[in-house]
């Protein structure tokens, strides 16, 4: 991702005499990787940019992160690494996209519920109408982790939205795939062609749950995605809430549990979490990506194969502080 502060988009265009009136004054425009900037023009054409742009977004929120063009990566402080006993991982700087710590960082793994990161992407492409009911039906129905909702409950969309990517509901995920119309199979077939057109290599999806262990991407490609969710304020609400209540069509109560346990621990030394998914399968192992940001740094870090729910969180903790005081921006 090209992040631009309004001030530089403005004189991108002054110099080529294009002034749009709708730019606005404080936040941050993105343009997104991959196919994506293709479509945006490379950074090397942007004397030729026109706006507006297809895949350059606004954001109001996050606006402390540091919006800077070029930004040089940050020098390391320190000659210690830290040895984590998971299967794979990274710490990404974001802005300057470079890795911080990593460990098979590009070797492909199975992703678990991680996945539902790229289904909530896919999902909001397809212009939902969030107060809607689905009722659930048997077809919906998907073992693994907490049973939230059941068979006959009408559930606005909204809320399956929100169940999915808070407490990892893989019903709830199936609901939402089939309050589209489309098959789980049609909607995985929208997923990869997402991955591609964001230029990943070694993502794949079987399922839009992470129950099936083809599901999988590297802690690269998943930084960079896990990028991109963050951008969407859908998203970024959900993946940030410690718990969610909401009620069924018929009057039921719901009260779901975020599965991110370092929800209930930051901020911590001044670094904040923005929003993170877990993910476990058998195959999978522990799972955890999230994204950080200490003092306008922001750092997202993937967590691949842990030992233990607990070790998923630990070993991102240890990470993130290292980072940190490891490094000087």
């Amino acid at each position: 991702m090209i992040l631009l502060t309004s001030s530089l988009i403005s004189l991108l265009i002054l110099s080529n005499s294009i002034i749009p009136s709708f730019l606005p004054k404080d936040g941050f425009f993105s343009m997104s990787a991959g196919a994506d900037r293709s479509e945006s023009g490379q950074l090397s054409r942007l004397n030729n940019i026109k706006l507006p742009l297809k895949g350059v977004e606004f954001h109001k929120e996050i606006q402390e992160l540091k919006p800077v063009l070029g930004l040089q990566p940050p020098e390391k402080l320190t000659t210690s690494t830290p040895e984590i006993n998971a299967q794979a991982g990274v710490v990404r700087d974001v802005y300057s996209s470079r890795a911080l710590w990593r460990k098979k960082q590009n070797k492909s793994f199975p992703i678990a519920s991680i996945t539902k990161l790229m289904t909530a992407l896919v999902f909001l492409e397809t212009s939902p109408d969030w107060e809607s009911y689905y009722k659930i039906t048997e077809k919906d129905r998907r073992e693994g982790g907490k049973i939230y909702l059941f068979l006959g409950e009408r559930v606005k969309v909204k809320d399956l939205f929100k169940t999915s990517l808070v407490a990892s509901a893989n019903t709830a995920t199936a609901a939402l795939v089939h309050s589209t119309g489309l098959t789980e199979e049609e909607f995985a077939r929208k997923m990869n062609r997402k991955a591609k057109v964001m230029g990943f290599k070694k993502t794949y999806f079987k399922d839009a749950t992470g129950l099936n262990s083809e599901n999988i991407s590297t802690a690269w490609e998943i930084s960079k995605f896990t990028q991109v969710a963050l951008e969407k304020d859908r998203i970024r609400e959900a993946v940030s809430l410690p718990e969610y209540e909401f009620e069924t069509k018929g009057g039921r109560e719901k009260e779901i549990k975020s599965t991110d346990d370092l929800l209930k621990f930051f901020p911590v030394e001044g670094m904040e979490l923005i929003g993170g998914k877990t993910g476990y399968n058998e195959e999978a192992g522990y799972c955890f990506v999230g994204g950080f940001q200490n003092d306008g740094n922001y750092l997202i870090s993937v967590v691949l194969g842990a030992e233990s729910k607990k070790e998923r969180f630990s070993l991102t903790e240890e990470l993130i502080k290292w980072s940190y005081k490891s490094y000087k921006w």
